[in-house]
């Protein structure tokens, strides 16, 4: 299918999902992308108490909230939410994401996804896992990527007592640096999972080419399928190019 090209998207385009709440996807995309690509968002919406079901509802609704681009066809979907992925699991997500891909004739990319591109492109199968999760939500990480062949060594929460997941986006990545600083010296990637959890100036600071976060990996693949970066780039290079703005605004 011929891609449309728009005035403010002349390198393309990018429809970027996220969670009704969730103010950091676009923020770190808005600093991850060149400006010559344009971004345009929807949000999932769920009106389920439970923070679990309202997770699933934002992926297993997906075909719903796609129909807010109407007649719009960006180059590829993004969808920002690591937990969705995690609540539903491994084969569930892949069947959906082929058929939303099918129907739209468009790349459909969730951030797991791209966390497994990036750690393939580390040739990692070994990981350590830091998110903002209630335990009940790390297990369920943990099982999801033992499905993908990828053994989580170690889980640390930074907010094992959260009960609504949506407190998340309050919290700001200086939050990671005493377990990131624990961590300091481990050869295994590190991975800070969840899109809602500020990651970009502290991945700034720590500098370490093994040390990944959902946005930046989501952010990176996106690029390489949109033929935008060189094939040798690594997710922290991508950081590397903006870190001068970063430290001028946030560091």
């Amino acid at each position: 299918m011929k891609q449309q090209r728009y005035e403010y998207g002349p390198q393309g385009t990018i429809g970027l999902i996220v969670p009704q709440a969730n103010p950091t996807v676009e923020a770190e995309f808005r600093l991850l992308v060149p400006d010559d690509i344009m971004i345009c968002t929807v949000r999932s919406v769920s009106t389920a108490a439970d923070p679990g079901q309202r997770l699933q509802d934002y992926l297993m609704h997906l075909p719903a909230y796609l129909e807010g681009y109407d007649t719009f066809r960006p180059d590829i979907f993004a969808f920002g939410c690591t937990g969705s992925s995690y609540m539903i699991g491994a084969d569930a997500e892949a069947r959906l994401v082929s058929d939303v891909a099918n129907t739209y004739g468009r790349p459909v990319l969730t951030a797991t996804e791209a966390i497994y591109q990036a750690l393939s492109k580390l040739n990692a199968k070994r990981v350590r896992l830091l998110a903002p999760y209630p335990q009940a939500l790390l297990d369920k990480a943990q099982h999801y990527w033992a499905a993908r062949g990828v053994e989580i060594i170690e889980a640390v929460s930074i907010l094992p007592e959260i009960e609504d997941t949506r407190n998340i986006y309050t919290l700001t990545s200086d939050r990671l640096l005493p377990q990131l600083s624990v961590w300091e010296d481990v050869e295994e990637p590190v991975l800070i999972s969840g899109t809602g959890l500020p990651s970009l100036s502290v991945l700034a600071r720590v500098d370490n080419d093994s040390r990944l976060s959902s946005n930046l990996c989501l952010a990176w693949s996106v690029l390489n399928i949109m033929g935008q970066l060189p094939p040798a780039t690594k997710p922290m290079d991508c950081i590397h190019t903006i870190k001068p703005r970063l430290s001028k605004i946030y560091m």
